[in-house]
C-alpha cells in the first residue's frame, strides 16, 4: 500500500511539473519549444559553438545553433536529474533533453504512466536495453527514453523536439562535423609533406 501510495505521489508531481495536459502545448519545465535563448536559459551561459561556426563559416556551411544547460532539482517528482540541456537554432528552443539515473522499477513505470495518462497511447519502441514511448503533436515530438541498467534499475531520458528544426541542427552539425575531419585528414597530410 505503501509503494502505490509513493507512485500515486509521484505520478501526481509528474503532471504539474512535466506541464502535461493533453490541451496545451508539450513543455518541460515550464521551458516550451519556439522560445528564445534568453527565456529558456534563466541567465545561464549561452554557448555559441565558436569552434563549429569557425568551420561552418570557412567551408560556406550554414550553421546557425546554440546551447545552453540549466540545473534542475527534479522532474516529474524525480530528484536528482542533470541538467536540463537546450539547444536552439536561428533564435528559437528546437530540443530539449532532461535525464535521470538511477531510478527504480516503480519510478520508471510511474514516469511513463504519467505521460500516458496525459497523452494517451504512445508508440512504443523496444530496442534493449532501450524503450522509447514517443507522442507527437504540431511538428513536436516528446520522447520518454527507458534503458535497462541491470534487472531491477532504469535510466530515463525526456526528449522535446520540433521535427523539422532538430533536423535542420542536426544536418548541418554534421556537415560541420565532416569537414573538420577533412580539415584534419589536410593537416595531416601537410604535416607529413613538411617532415
Amino acid at each position: 500500500m505503501f509503494k502505490y501510495l509513493q507512485n500515486l505521489a509521484i505520478v501526481l508531481a509528474l503532471l504539474p511539473l512535466l506541464s502535461f495536459a493533453q490541451n496545451t502545448e508539450f513543455s518541460i519545465k515550464g521551458k516550451s519549444i519556439g522560445m528564445t535563448p534568453e527565456q529558456a536559459c534563466e541567465g545561464a551561459e549561452v554557448e555559441d559553438h565558436a569552434a563549429i561556426r569557425k568551420i561552418a563559416d570557412q567551408r560556406k556551411i550554414i550553421y546557425k545553433g546554440n546551447s545552453c544547460s540549466v540545473a534542475i532539482a527534479s522532474i516529474g517528482g524525480l530528484s536528482n536529474p542533470e541538467p536540463l540541456k537546450m539547444f536552439f537554432w536561428d533564435g528559437r528552443l528546437v530540443r530539449l533533453a532532461a535525464r535521470v539515473e538511477d531510478l527504480d522499477l516503480a519510478e520508471a513505470f510511474t514516469l511513463g504512466e504519467g505521460l500516458s495518462e496525459s497523452y494517451g497511447r504512445s508508440f512504443i519502441k523496444r530496442n534493449p536495453p532501450f524503450t522509447t514511448d514517443t507522442w507527437r503533436k504540431k511538428g513536436e515530438k516528446l520522447e520518454l527514453e527507458i534503458t535497462r541498467i541491470s534487472d531491477h534499475r532504469r535510466s530515463a531520458g525526456i526528449y522535446l523536439s520540433d521535427e523539422n528544426e532538430w533536423a535542420r541542427f542536426q544536418r548541418s552539425l554534421a556537415q560541420v562535423q565532416s569537414a573538420s575531419k577533412e580539415i584534419i585528414r589536410q593537416a595531416g597530410k601537410a604535416d607529413i609533406l613538411n617532415r
